[in-house]
């Protein structure tokens, strides 16, 4: 589940299919999403902070941070083989990514 924030201070969730960057930075999590999709506008119009939250049998997960928008062709090339190694299928969804800077992590089981 994705939570963002809308300009009125509603939230506005919705489930995605995250992905994990792991870099010299730490954690990044990221989704694929259309880039005309209420998640992508309300990411590019304020300087907005995400969470992103998943649980299933094993455990949970939650990351938190400041997110952004990019479309940059190496970082949708690398979402999309994480995508692929995760569910086991191919992406064709999305033209955008949304990132999280994870700056809060918790976990648990």
């Amino acid at each position: 589940m994705l939570s963002l924030v809308r300009p009125d201070g509603r939230l506005h969730a919705t489930p995605v299919k995250a992905v994990y960057l792991f870099g010299e930075h730490g954690v990044r999590a990221a989704a694929l999403v259309s880039r005309h999709s209420v998640k992508a506008r309300l990411v590019s119009s304020t300087a907005a902070r995400a969470a992103l939250t998943e649980q299933d049998a094993e455990g949970w997960v939650s990351v938190e941070g400041a997110c952004g928008l990019s479309d940059d062709p190496s970082l949708l090339a690398r979402a999309r083989e994480a995508y692929e190694e995760r569910f086991s299928q191919p992406s064709t969804w999305g033209d955008v990514l949304i990132t999280i800077e994870g700056d809060h992590i918790a976990t648990g089981g």
